[in-house]
């Protein structure tokens, strides 16, 4: 760090850290419930023995979490009852660790009130949201978390330091979780909930303001309701430093590279420090502030920053606290025994590390459960002869969770473990009305992740590393082709880049060509239902209101009344042969052990440098799958 200025004291210049972990999804244990197996992966169990590390450097430091805890792994799903005296098992270990104050993310609003209320009962730490602000008279989510708080700091000599910090998230969630959170909440943009926080911090006495952004770093021009607006909150006089999350990114790095108001090497948002930690409890964000004290023409005490480091730092290579880990046991023992109870059998392996290339049984198993639970529903109604469909995107299936994020379960007996690794999150089924021509468009969205594929050139990358899976549906009951020669008709953020592109062929139900004017009912969850990941055809007036069904419930009850059959398909998809086109697949390492069970030609080349297992799909073979 440079020394301060010649004419400032040395004693006026202190030094403040800041830690932080964001996108955790309950990822306590470096430990894989589904197989039962340790992991070399990630965990807030890993973090605890960084965080004592770079405790032990600081003087005075900060920890805290932007959100995106609660919810993720099996063991956030432990009986609360079980376990009363000690609570959430998450909330029990940033206790332990000694969290400063903590920020909501979308997810956790994945728990129905009362449970979220007795999740964050035991929480020794402030919990912090300021744009989700609960309706007057309904009393569900009184009192459950505050706006902003003030924390003092003792920095060297004794000297204190106000630090005033606040939460906000993605508005849209009270859309995503409808169904959940009904009218019991309403929300302001980002931006507008960031700036009267600021406003009340700094009249409150806080000399330094964080701002905890569930929110990625978002594009240069933002609307009032923008989900990724951390840049513009930077942008905040008043704020001084931000930690952004929410897009399991990090910051600085080199997936942003420098562009207005972004400083990608010293990890600065409009000239502020900030920093975004990834996720899945496998790095932290360390920011090192140099705070400068001053008294003003006022005669009152100023504080700014002088300099400031920011970076993120890998916990893979530490060894999981030895505490925290004894802490966990009787939670993680009793999660187990809830995870081998048995719901059905399956003929063959589901897995999900070809999801990406072909229609696979994950995505499909899903599909047809889904839409068994909605064709009981609907007997009998004036929708029950409407064409129905369902589109499932993989939960599981690498990205930026790295390369051992797959599903792979084996034949015979599925376990509650199984269904949780299939089905990681709470979503309820959600049932639209779509013309076909709508249909259409939901799915060139759907396939807007992948590269262009161009002629003659060999081993094109089918889709970038950091293009996030979970936004890839399938759309199960309609089949039709997918047309890379073509580019994206939509960007990964729903934004229309080119009206006229069209990656979409053959789009037929039960083998006829599906008109524009068709009506179709789509069964989707209501995370995508309610705007989730922006596809077209969204709107609340669309939806046919049917009884609450969980998407793990009616994967439960699917396989329980025995109908799920590997290898029984409902028509889907699959890529157009392409002459003189081929691309390289990255997917599981282990994938390779179940390549003689699908028709795709992939070739084995190698691993890359992350450790995903590396595949040539030649579009143009022989052997291509009619």
């Amino acid at each position: 760090m440079p020394h301060s200025p010649k004419e400032n004291s040395p004693s006026n210049r202190f030094r403040l850290r800041v830690l932080a972990t964001s996108d955790v999804h309950a990822r306590l244990l470096a430990f894989d419930y589904f197989h039962e197996t340790q992991t070399a992966g990630g965990s807030l169990a890993r973090i605890a023995t960084l965080v004592g590390k770079e405790r032990a450097e600081a003087g005075a430091c900060l920890l805290l979490d932007n959100g995106d805890f609660l919810q993720g792994e099996p063991i956030a799903d432990v009986d609360l009852a079980t376990v009363e005296n000690a609570g959430n098992p998450i909330v029990q270990t940033m206790n332990a660790m000694g969290y400063d104050a903590v920020g909501l993310g979308n997810h956790e609003f994945d728990l129905d009130a009362p449970l979220l209320r007795a999740s964050l009962a035991n929480a020794r730490y402030p919990t912090l949201c300021a744009n989700l602000l609960p309706v007057e008279g309904d009393p569900r989510y009184q009192n459950i978390w505050v706006p902003r708080v003030i924390v003092p700091v003792s920095l060297a000599d004794g000297v204190q330091l106000r630090v005033g910090m606040f939460g906000v998230l993605p508005p849209q969630v009270i859309g995503w979780n409808r169904r959940r959170i009904g009218g019991g909440l309403t929300g302001i943009g980002i931006v507008a909930g960031a700036q009267s926080q600021v406003d009340a911090l700094r009249q409150g006495g806080a000399d330094v303001v964080i701002a905890l952004v569930h929110s990625g770093i978002g594009q240069e021009t933002q609307s009032p309701f923008s989900e990724n607006a951390a840049r513009h909150v930077a942008a905040i006089d008043g704020v001084d430093v931000v930690v952004a999350g929410h897009v399991h990114e990090r910051f600085p790095g080199p997936r942003y590279p420098l562009g207005p108001n972004i400083d990608s090497a010293r990890g600065r948002l409009f000239g502020k420090p900030a920093v975004m930690p990834g996720a899945m409890a496998a790095y932290l964000g360390k920011i090192d502030l140099d705070l400068e004290r001053a008294v003003g023409a006022d005669r009152r005490i100023k504080w700014k920053i002088a300099d400031h480091k920011s970076e993120v730092l890998s916990a893979m290579e530490y060894d999981e606290d030895p505490e925290i880990v004894a802490m966990l046991e009787p939670a993680r023992t009793m999660v187990q025994a809830r995870l081998q109870q048995v719901v059905g059998t399956v003929e063959r392996p589901v897995t999900s590390y070809f999801s990406m290339v072909q229609d696979d049984c994950a995505t499909r198993l899903v599909a047809e459960a889904m839409l068994s639970a909605l064709k009981a529903t609907l007997k009998g109604t004036q929708h029950e002869d409407v064409p129905l469909v369902a589109s499932v995107a993989p939960a599981r299936c690498g990205g930026r969770e790295g390369p051992d994020s797959y599903v792979e379960v084996a034949a015979g007996a599925l376990r509650e473990r199984d269904v949780s690794e299939i089905q990681p999150f709470a979503n309820y089924i959600c049932l639209m009305r779509v013309t076909g021509a709508e249909l259409s468009d939901w799915l060139e969205m759907a396939n807007s992740l992948y590269n262009q594929l161009l002629p003659n050139r060999p081993d094109q990358l089918l889709f970038d590393r950091d293009a996030p899976p979970y936004k890839r549906e399938t759309v199960f009951g309609v089949s039709y082709i997918v047309d890379l020669s073509q580019p994206a008709k939509y960007g990964l953020d729903g934004t229309l880049l080119r009206p006229r592109a069209r990656r979409i062929r053959d789009l037929c139900w039960q083998g006829a060509p599906v008109l524009p004017e068709q009506e179709f009912l789509l069964a989707t969850n209501d995370f995508r239902g309610g705007g989730g990941g922006n596809f077209p055809a969204v709107d609340r007036d669309r939806q046919i209101a049917i009884p609450p069904v969980l998407v793990r419930d009616a994967v439960v009850q699917h396989l329980a009344q025995g109908h799920y059959v590997a290898g029984k398909t409902l028509p889907s998809w699959k890529f157009k042969m392409l002459s003189e086109v081929s691309a390289i697949f990255e997917t599981g390492v282990q994938a390779q052990n179940f390549l003689h069970l699908i028709p795709t030609p992939l070739e084995p080349i190698g691993t890359s440098e992350a450790g995903f297992g590396q595949f040539r799909l030649n579009f143009g073979g022989e052997d291509w799958p009619n």
